[in-house]
């Protein structure tokens, strides 16, 4: 899918969402609005029909606004009005209330009223419905609440599904960047043991056992190097689907490291950088597997000699905290930005410049990494600023 068609289907969707959540709004506020006009009307019908001369003298006369109040609730509840009420009636020349109920608050309510004229004294019935957005609805209220309902329903499923969308297709580029730089890792050696086999079938070097040999030298590492890529890729997946096996026994932490950085040398030695250790850890042996550990450090050690503008200089760290060995590798390479450090352990993740990766990977290494520190019951963090390097600091226990 294309990035314009994608974006195309988003915004539609979402139109389309919005479309609907606003004929629902509009929907319900004019089922509202109707009920309320509906409300007046009948309240209003309902209000002269049933306050009289007669009633009213009679609560004037007995004192009895209870009897009143049970009349009207009576009379509205008739008519399937049902709320509550509060009345008071007052002097229409001197404003004086004549009577009213304990509370009557007319700021908070539905308000009607009906002039009467006793013994040639004009007075106002004035009666509050207390507002109740719910009982004006009536029978539609139901069918307000199932679509408020559906509506949310809609709204998360929409988001959750757009998340996905987005998660895929960012898998999906992370995957096409994966297979890009796969071919070219695979190509290149695959290419120096074409090269090679085709000068060792040449004629000239058959008076030439020792070129002969260091050509055939060339291949066997080439091979070896491709063998470990595969074996790489494959033993990443066993750990994803926890189908890897890996027996751990009693290990020296620090020999694993000194091993680690011998191994990473030559590589070290070709960009002109430095590795220093300040191994101070007392208690170094724990449980683990050492090849995989040994990798483990590799990977960090190789990073920080790639990851530089120019020469590589690295820090190594140990010591004890709280039952724990803690392991930090310092270099003074490019950084990783914020958003990288987010997705640094991440997999397929590399991050880039413009369309360019400026060094070739599968961005598979710190996801082999933090798998395999994970599954020795440790934790890896990191801290990086750009342009000023990165720390990788792992806590395993000891034993």
């Amino acid at each position: 899918m294309s990035k314009h068609l994608f974006r195309l289907l988003v915004a539609l969707m979402s139109i389309s969402l919005i479309g609907i959540i606003c004929i629902q709004g509009f929907w319900v506020e004019s089922t509202l609005q109707f009920s309320k006009n509906k409300f007046k009307e009948n309240a209003q019908q309902v209000l002269d029909h049933c306050i009289d001369k007669e009633l009213i003298e009679n609560v004037i006369t007995q004192d009895n606004v209870y009897r009143l109040q049970k009349r009207l609730k009576k009379c509205f509840r008739q008519h399937n009005i049902i709320a509550k009420l509060y009345f008071k009636l007052t002097d229409d020349h001197t404003g004086q209330v004549i009577f009213k109920t304990r509370k009557y608050l007319p700021e908070n309510g539905l308000y009607y009223n009906t002039r009467l004229t006793l013994n040639g004294s004009k007075y106002i019935f004035e009666i509050i419905f207390v507002r109740n957005q719910l009982f004006l609805l009536g029978d539609v209220r139901i069918m307000a609440m199932l679509s408020l309902v559906f509506i949310s329903i809609i709204i998360v499923a929409y988001s959750n599904a757009l998340m996905q969308l987005l998660k895929q297709r960012h898998l999906a580029t992370m995957k096409t960047d994966f297979v890009n730089n796969m071919t070219h890792e695979l190509k290149t050696p695959l290419a120096t043991i074409s090269l090679a086999l085709d000068t060792i079938q040449s004629p000239m070097l058959k008076d030439h056992p020792d070129k002969q040999q260091s050509y055939l030298a060339i291949i066997r590492d080439e091979n070896t190097r491709m063998k470990q890529q595969v074996e790489q890729l494959l033993m990443l997946s066993k750990l994803e689907d926890d189908a890897l096996l890996i027996e751990k026994t009693q290990v020296d932490l620090h020999q694993i490291i000194i091993s680690a950085i011998a191994h990473v040398r030559l590589l070290l030695d070709s960009k002109s950088g430095s590795i220093t250790t300040h191994l101070k850890a007392s208690k170094t042996l724990v449980m683990g597997n050492e090849a995989h550990l040994k990798n483990v450090m590799i990977n960090l050690f190789e990073n920080a000699i790639k990851y530089c503008k120019v020469h590589p200089v690295i820090d190594v760290y140990t010591e004890d905290f709280k039952g724990e060995l803690v392991l930090k590798i310092q270099d003074q390479g490019i950084g990783m930005s914020k958003p990288a450090q987010e997705k640094a352990f991440d997999k397929f993740f590399r991050e880039s410049t413009g369309n360019v990766h400026n060094v070739k990977g599968y961005g598979l290494g710190l996801t082999y990494v933090k798998n395999i520190i994970e599954y020795h019951d440790a934790d890896i963090s990191l801290e990086s600023q750009k342009d000023k390097g990165t720390c990788f600091r792992i806590k395993i226990k000891t034993i």
